[in-house]
């Protein structure tokens, strides 16, 4: 993923008032999921999150592969 790119798009996501949790995927098949916006900061395409253990996950731009916003709260909204 690119680098402005993924700075942005974490920074908008977390930013989003009211906040909606989302999850990103990376190329290794892990993931994390980002249910707090105060979990997660990036800046020219680095980012550190916290899990929920409180220890710093850091990863780059180059390990993430997809953004997936909360799809639970839009299947939700859809059957509304």
């Amino acid at each position: 993923m690119d680098s402005e790119y993924f700075t942005d798009t974490v920074n908008r996501l977390c930013d989003r008032r009211p906040f909606r949790p989302f999850t990103l995927r990376f190329n290794d098949g892990c993931h994390f999921e980002v249910d707090n916006p105060h979990t997660l900061t990036a800046k020219n395409g680095l980012a550190v999150g916290f899990g929920l253990s409180g220890s710093p996950v850091w990863f780059d731009h180059d390990a993430v592969t997809k953004v997936e916003e909360d799809l639970a709260s839009a299947a939700g909204s859809a059957e509304e």
